[in-house]
């Protein structure tokens, strides 16, 4: 089989390799879909670090090819849940397993889904891990994950219909935030972004949205929340004074670990705020995001603006890299 490999001397090759074979409990999924992640963009650029030779991708939608577990068969339709938890360490026995310090993703420490094959292993089958879904576009069951990421940065900051938000961002994941506060109701949401189709299509998938395209532009303050979607350190500072008294301002996107934000203490001091973040999600949250996702497939389709043959690996990066595309799915 086809499979996209990342050495640190060569960066992405496509390589033949054999295809996995299962031992009890394993399954192997045909890869229908896996998008590109910005994480994958970042081990690119040397900014995360993977083992040499390993299978990038862990956005998957596919069809179960063969199976050694009763609970899945052979042609049902599944999104896929890439991440293992140790349940060991200090994170995991706080029940904050997607921090947790051991854990093994599908596309880092695991072959992942940039490849015409995925093996699932026997602990991601058992933890639940493999969701069957009813989703017809494959592209779509592969954002299933940085779905029910941006359902983990919604539960943290704590809107409720009443509540205010600004998506500093318009990339794909910001978008998605858009989408999901308007499935939530919340009246007011600001998005800014320096791109105007992306604004554009905020428009569409949250007609309540406020678009700017510079952040000068946003003629109000005292929001709720903001939640930062785009890794820019530069305009911490700003972000915060944008958010009111007791607010949240959520650090959504990751970036280089060189960079460093200037704020105002006092800012959160004398105010009260609350600067987070959020990472990853968590598998109760993934399912929600699965049944979001059937239930507005249709909207969510038009976050994925490419999709390209495995063998086109290199125009497909390109395309999500230069920001020419939104959701980029690469297609085994």
């Amino acid at each position: 089989m086809k499979a996209l490999k990342f050495f640190k001397d060569k960066g992405l090759i496509l390589t033949e390799v054999p295809v996995p074979p299962l031992e009890e409990g394993e399954v192997l999924v045909r890869v229908k879909a896996c998008s590109i992640c910005g994480s994958d963009a970042r081990i690119l650029k040397g900014e995360k670090s993977v083992p040499d030779g390993v299978t990038l991708g862990h956005e998957i939608g596919g069809v179960i090819h063969k199976s050694r577990n009763p609970s899945l068969k052979e042609g049902e339709k599944v999104t896929v849940f890439p991440s293992i938890f140790c349940k060991k360490c200090e994170n995991c026995e706080r029940g904050f397993f997607n921090l947790c310090t051991n854990k093994k993703t599908l596309g880092y420490a695991l072959d992942g889904g940039f490849a015409e094959f995925v093996r699932i292993p026997k602990e991601l089958v058992e933890l639940g891990a493999v969701v069957k879904t009813d989703i017809e576009d494959f592209a779509v069951s592969s954002i299933v994950e940085p779905l029910g990421c941006v359902l983990n940065s919604f539960g943290v900051m704590g809107l409720q219909p009443d509540s205010s938000l600004l998506i500093i961002g318009g990339g794909p994941l910001g978008l998605m935030h858009a989408l999901v506060a308007h499935i939530q109701g919340i009246k007011t949401v600001f998005i800014a972004d320096h791109h105007p189709e992306r604004l554009k299509l905020a428009k569409r998938l949250n007609p309540r949205a406020v678009c700017c395209e510079d952040l000068s532009e946003v003629k109000r303050s005292g929001f709720d929340a903001v939640a930062m979607c785009a890794f820019a350190p530069d305009i911490l500072e700003k972000a915060v004074s944008l958010c009111r008294a007791k607010g949240v301002v959520n650090l959504f996107a990751g970036g280089s670990w060189e960079k460093r934000a200037v704020i105002c203490p006092n800012e959160i001091h004398y105010r009260e705020k609350c600067l987070t973040g959020t990472h990853s999600t968590t598998l109760k949250l993934f399912r929600k995001a699965e049944k979001m996702a059937l239930k507005h497939e249709r909207i969510l389709r038009q976050i994925i603006t490419h999709r390209f043959p495995l063998t086109e690996y290199k125009k497909a990066f390109e395309t999500y890299t230069t920001r020419k595309g939104l959701k980029v799915s690469l297609i085994p």
